[in-house]
């Protein structure tokens, strides 16, 4: 599977507020690490703290677990917006601090995670180590992989006392089971990757000719905050702009015939908005959904 880790090697995010908390809305607040350019959100209610996503490893889980504790002391609960290993492969460190820890997830993302978790462990760690980081491929392949053990299909209410989130699935998109976390007394959105900025959207597991209806869905329902998967807070106004980019990838992917020539694919690639290594990725994503062949890409 694919997540930030299509990044290229050595990337850098811009210079920024990194590895540090920024308070985005009333007990809302988000953490983008300069590894993969990763976000990490925590919301706080009375009787207990949300984290979104968990970060790819146990070093980075445990730095991030230290990291909340500096702000509350409150118990935690998890949810991850999706399977991929930078998102959900700390959920065992996560786990090991709050014996009985409540982890939920759409019903896709246990799947994916429990059918091919340890694949996508294997082949994350592989890539990282073509990319010169291997401490980082050493850590990630000694993850204990530990799915959500609480799940929903379209929507789901946690209450955190004095403050209910909602999570909620608009459809496929990025993954076949994304999920956002809705805050709505403080106006923030949670969209994982979704939503992406300072980078292409990643279609390595991605149904191109669903995202932007997906989109479509989402956007009455986001708040003035949004929080995306990878890169700085946006609003409405780029998930809008970032849905009309998708719109033309779908377009040109559902002009394709079956068998097109790999040239014309690259041209057609060349000319898409969001860059033609991510175009190219997203039209032989389309041409794989389309025969059927819609097994997560793993990244490697």
């Amino acid at each position: 599977m694919t997540g930030g880790a299509e990044l290229p090697p050595g990337y850098e995010p811009p210079a920024g507020a990194f590895d540090r908390w920024r308070e985005v809305g009333p007990g809302v607040l988000v953490r983008r690490h300069r590894v993969l350019d990763l976000n990490v959100t925590l919301v706080l209610g009375d009787e207990r703290a949300l984290v979104v996503d968990t970060h790819m490893h146990d070093g980075h889980a445990r730095a991030l677990v230290a990291a909340v504790r500096e702000v509350t002391r409150l118990p935690w609960v998890v949810v991850d917006t999706h399977a991929h290993y930078d998102h959900a492969f700390g959920n065992a460190t996560f786990a090991r601090e709050k014996p009985g820890l409540e982890i939920w997830g759409s019903q896709g993302c246990r799947r994916d995670l429990d059918r091919f978790g340890t694949l996508q462990r294997t082949l994350a760690a592989q890539g990282l180590r073509e990319a010169g980081r291997p401490d980082e491929a050493d850590a990630v392949e000694d993850v204990e992989i530990l799915p959500p053990n609480r799940t929903f299909t379209t929507d789901a209410r946690l209450d955190l006392g004095g403050r209910v989130v909602v999570l909620h699935h608009p459809g496929r998109g990025h993954t076949g089971h994304d999920a956002v976390v809705e805050v709505a007394d403080a106006g923030v959105t949670v969209a994982g990757d979704l939503v992406e900025e300072g980078a292409p959207p990643s279609f390595g597991d991605a149904y191109p000719l669903e995202w932007p209806r997906t989109l479509d869905a989402l956007l009455p329902r986001l708040h003035p905050v949004v929080v995306p998967g990878h890169g700085d807070i946006v609003d409405p106004g780029f998930v809008a702009s970032q849905r009309d980019d998708l719109a033309v990838v779908a377009d040109v992917a559902r002009s394709l015939p079956a068998d097109v020539d790999g040239n014309v694919l690259v041209r057609a690639a060349a000319r898409l908005p969001v860059g033609r290594a991510a175009g190219l990725e997203a039209l032989r994503r389309h041409l794989a959904v389309a025969a059927g062949h819609d097994r997560p890409r793993l990244p490697g």
